[in-house]
């Protein structure tokens, strides 16, 4: 519920405030009609009786009665389209003055009737507003000047003082009209204020008082449930007892498994670590194994380049044995050019040694030249054959050494296909020996990751044993709060009826609260 605040502006938005000028708008009209009523049944007596003016006529009071009439129905349908709005009690004020204008007018000679106005200055005050009440008195000031002039006889007799002593008295009225009327207001916002606060406050306990039968309805359910809770809490405690005997039991035998588990951890571990060493040392073979393989390749690298070196040192030596194979053919056709010459040097020192004999001892000194001519010719022919014998010898040995040096550069043809073959090989055996290489890592890692399970495995054991034992002293203090368990279920579900007898005294409570 939002509450209106009582303040000067939001005064008139009230509820309470339309509340009750439209109550004092009735009161007004009930006072006026009962005044009227009571007026002019007293008027009728009087002229029925006969002690009444001989002014007054009973049509007269018809038409008093239907001008009253005719001013109060406007006056009510005026101040119903402004219902609970200020401008309705200025409306009922200005129609209850001037119906009380038209009574004063009517019973002529009754300057006492003048007492009439004060009602509805009297009454504006419970409009709680001073604004009105200075209306009110303005008002009646007005109509009773018009009246005083338009009636004359209606002036108080005696001196003129009497007649400011009522507009006096009016004033006074008015004045304490104006300040009721503040002060009542006052009242009525501090009333407004404290029933906005009063509302508020029960639209709160309201909602509290819902919110805690809600909260009842569902203290209700839970304690349903916690009384069926409470009693298969008892039901599972009963089983509960059974059941950790034999977990208990089960614990016990895990914990002598677990010493077991552990037992085999250690000794794996002790295994692996083992293990590990041999595959270290079989990495160290592999790598000086590795290495010796680089170190073959390069030797073989170098053989076989010596070896390329040596076939090409070979081929240049068999050519300049052709060469000097060629060059000694070329010698053999000098020596015979030689002979040739030695044989034709020869026959001339036969001719001439034939001429010196038959030129006698003319001819003798010319024949010891021709014999030593031909002495020196077959000295010539026997160098020349000798040359030409070890011309020949020379050729045979050229001959063999070129075969030889064939049959070296094939040779060494052959080892160059025979070291490559070896290179390729020992290029894939280094590439077995790789492979070995990361096998090798591989099973190093592998065994690493063993060693490394294998002590987890037993630190693991480890501590499921300890968990196991402490499990099993758990298990032992859960056996015994079983049955606290039990006595604490008993004593709740006690407490249950209990709390279901204050609930449902509560809710009868805060129903009558509700309503």
């Amino acid at each position: 519920m939002k509450e209106i605040p009582a303040g000067e502006n939001n005064l008139t938005k009230s509820k309470i405030f339309s509340d009750v000028i439209i109550e004092n708008n009735r009161r007004l009209f009930i006072v006026i009609v009962s005044i009227v009523a009571l007026a002019n049944i007293a008027v009728t007596i009087i002229k029925a009786v006969g002690i009444g003016s001989k002014y007054l006529e009973y049509g007269d009071i018809l038409i008093e009665i239907t001008i009253i009439s005719v001013l109060l129905s406007v006056t009510v349908l005026a101040s119903n389209s402004f219902k609970g709005r200020v401008a309705s009690g200025y409306i009922m004020i200005t129609g209850v003055t001037l119906c009380c204008a038209v009574f004063e007018y009517t019973f002529y000679g009754a300057d006492q009737l003048f007492a009439s106005r004060y009602i509805p200055l009297a009454l504006s005050i419970f409009y709680f507003n001073p604004n009105i009440s200075i209306y009110s008195l303005v008002l009646i000031l007005i109509t009773q000047t018009v009246m005083l002039i338009i009636r004359p006889e209606l002036r108080i007799s005696g001196p003129g003082s009497n007649t400011a002593v009522r507009y006096l008295v009016y004033l006074m009225t008015g004045i304490g009209a104006f300040f009721g009327a503040r002060a009542t207001r006052e009242l009525l916002k501090f009333a407004i204020s404290q029933h906005n606060d009063a509302a508020g406050n029960l639209y709160n306990l309201r909602g509290i008082a819902k919110a805690v039968m809600k909260s009842l309805d569902i203290m209700k359910k839970e304690a349903a449930e916690h009384g069926v809770i409470t009693s298969n809490m008892n039901d599972i405690s009963q089983h509960q007892a059974a059941s950790l005997e034999e977990i208990t039991t089960a614990l016990e035998e895990l914990a002598a498994n677990s010493h077991s588990i552990s037992e085999v951890a250690r000794s794996l571990y002790e295994e692996l670590a083992i293990t590990v060493e041999s595959v270290n040392d079989l990495k160290t073979v592999n790598d000086e194994v590795q290495e010796s393989s680089h170190e073959m390749n390069r030797s073989l690298n170098e053989v076989n380049e010596y070896s390329r070196t040596t076939a090409d040192q070979i081929k240049t030596t068999e050519n300049k044995f052709n060469t000097v194979k060629n060059r000694s053919s070329e010698m053999a056709n000098f020596v015979q050019v030689i002979n040739d010459i030695a044989d034709k040097v020869n026959l001339l020192s036969l001719n001439a040694a034939i001429e010196a004999a038959r030129a006698g001892d003319y001819g003798r000194g010319f024949a010891v030249v021709a014999d030593e001519i031909s002495k020196l010719a077959d000295a010539t022919s026997r160098n020349a054959k000798e040359i030409e014998n070890i011309i020949r010898e020379n050729l045979t040995l050229i001959d063999e050494s070129g075969g030889l040096i064939v049959m070296a550069v094939e040779t060494m043809s052959k080892l160059n296909s025979a070291i490559v073959i070896i290179r390729d090989e020992v290029k894939e055996l280094g590439k077995l020996i790789s492979d070995i290489d990361m096998t090798i890592k591989t099973i190093k890692n592998l065994n690493l990751k063993i060693h490394e399970s294998g002590k987890n495995i037993e630190h693991s054991t480890a501590e499921q044993k300890i968990a196991t034992d402490e499990s099993t002293r758990t298990v032992f203090d859960i056996a015994q709060k079983s049955q606290e368990i039990v006595t604490i279920a008993i004593s709740l579900a006690r407490s249950t009826e209990t709390m279901n007898d204050i609930t449902a005294e509560l809710d009868r409570l805060i129903k009558d609260m509700a309503t």
